[in-house]
């Protein structure tokens, strides 16, 4: 359930701007507040949380290190396509943003 929260919780932060492709719309804004302030990346953060959940409650150590090493690969993927693109339209702001927030996990990754 923590999972599921960060992810909607993300979700709604960015509002209209929320996609499921990776697109800059028009008039978007770096969006630097709530769960965002700390974290570049905290729908996929909530999506991996989910999953870990999820292979916890298969009470199965492989279920639950193959999902995660799987949708963890997916999700690293995703973040450098993402970041690509950020830099590129967003720049200077977005550099800054990178040096105060963490990409995933807090004083991690």
């Amino acid at each position: 359930f923590i999972g599921v929260f960060v992810r909607v919780t993300s979700v709604l932060t960015l509002g209209p701007f929320f996609r499921t492709t990776v697109m800059i719309q028009k008039g978007q804004k770096l969006v630097t507040t709530g769960l965002y302030q700390y974290i570049r990346h905290p729908s996929y953060l909530g999506i991996l949380i989910t999953i870990a959940g999820l292979g916890l409650a298969a009470d199965n150590g492989f279920t639950l290190v193959a999902m995660l090493i799987v949708m963890g690969y997916g999700v690293r993927q995703r973040i450098v396509v993402e970041e690509e693109v950020m830099e590129r339209e967003f720049k200077n702001e977005y550099a800054a943003y990178k040096r105060r927030s963490w990409r995933l996990i807090p004083k991690v990754y």
